[in-house]
């Protein structure tokens, strides 16, 4: 039944082959033109200048049509983040104005000796989520790193025009930098720093050192000036010496009950127990009883230091920042490496032996 059903298609399909074919070949000597050729050919044969008359349409035809758009108002118009791309650019452009005023006033370049005694800022600026909602954009790590270096970098230009006497120069450069600080930088600035020691009763502070496994608990007590001293000799019913001592003041350091000598025999030792009162320049005016235990000398001597200048620094609060910038107020993080296994020390290695 099916070879009945494929023999009349078969045929026709044959039948329908070989009439196009004849149809093809009967119309061979006349070639396909499609429509509007001939019209366009015998136009371009009469006037030459007609494809140009067309173009000329076409383009009149495009202007008409055209709708021109505005010029952007950034030139980072078609970046991902405009808004963080002008801020930026601004923020460049007040770094090298600024620079360029104060190298005028020949307050720039500024000597290391200069640039070391101005007075340290306590910047605190937005956070990267803050910002991002500044600039209604996400901004990434890099991006917050590079507005924050120049931040720092005109900070550090307002602090120069500040100590130079330039206030309304100042004053523009802190409108500025206002934008980026924090919301609440006054009220974290007010909360106050960290009590280093506590005062008691006496007037005398407690502060509490360390150096690798060694701790000391020092106590610093303001010696009494000559004047001061006369009135408590009279207040207690002595009468005041007639001589007067002119000899230089000293400064009596009691480490376990000892002296300072007789605890710490190197002179390193006792010059690292001394340098806060040195830098300070308070050497002669305070007394200092410690009490250190475990590690060695050399542990206990900075143990003693770092607890001798944490009570400096609430006896002399002028002086924070120089004993911080000395970093005599952190504790030296620097441990005994430990030794290692197959290793008689923490570096040593046993000789080699080839046989």
């Amino acid at each position: 039944m099916l070879s009945a059903v494929r023999r009349p298609l078969q045929a026709a399909l044959r039948s329908r082959l070989y009439a196009t074919a004849t149809t093809q070949a009967t119309g061979s000597s006349q070639r396909y033109a499609p429509p509007g050729t001939t019209s366009a050919r015998s136009d371009a044969q009469n006037n030459p200048n007609a494809g140009a008359q067309r173009l000329d349409e076409e383009e009149a035809i495009d202007a008409r049509d055209w709708r021109w758009k505005d010029k952007p108002d950034s030139a980072a118009f078609y970046t991902l983040n405009s808004g963080y791309y002008d801020q930026l650019e601004s923020l460049q452009r007040a770094v090298h104005s600024t620079r360029r005023a104060l190298t005028a006033l020949e307050l720039l370049p500024l000597p290391d000796f200069a640039r070391a005694s101005l007075p340290t800022l306590t910047p605190y600026w937005r956070p990267r989520r803050d910002m991002s909602e500044l600039f209604d954009n996400p901004l990434s790590t890099r991006h917050y790193a590079d507005l924050i270096k120049l931040l720092r970098q005109l900070q550090s230009y307002y602090n120069i025009a500040k100590t130079a006497g330039h206030s309304q120069f100042a004053n523009t450069l802190a409108d500025v930098l206002h934008i980026y600080e924090h919301s609440n930088k006054d009220q974290i600035l007010a909360r106050g720093t960290r009590k280093l020691a506590r005062f008691d009763k006496y007037g005398r502070t407690y502060s509490v050192g360390r150096r690798k496994t060694s701790s000391a608990r020092v106590w610093i007590i303001p010696k009494l000036k000559a004047d001061e001293a006369s009135l408590a000799d009279k207040d207690a019913g002595r009468e005041a010496p007639t001589t007067i001592d002119h000899s230089l003041p000293t400064t009596d350091v009691l480490v376990n009950g000892r002296p300072l000598r007789e605890t710490f025999v190197q002179a390193a030792e006792r010059e690292r127990v001394l340098s806060p009162l040195r830098l300070a320049g308070v050497l002669g005016a305070y007394n200092i009883f410690a009490i250190s235990r475990g590690g060695g000398t050399s542990g206990q001597a900075g143990a003693v230091m770092q607890a001798v200048a944490k009570g400096l620094a609430e006896h002399e609060p002028e002086m924070r920042e120089t004993l911080r910038k000395a970093k005599l107020l952190r504790r030296d993080p620097r441990m005994v490496e430990r030794k290692k296994p197959g290793q008689p020390k923490a570096r040593k290695k046993y000789a080699w032996v080839k046989r």
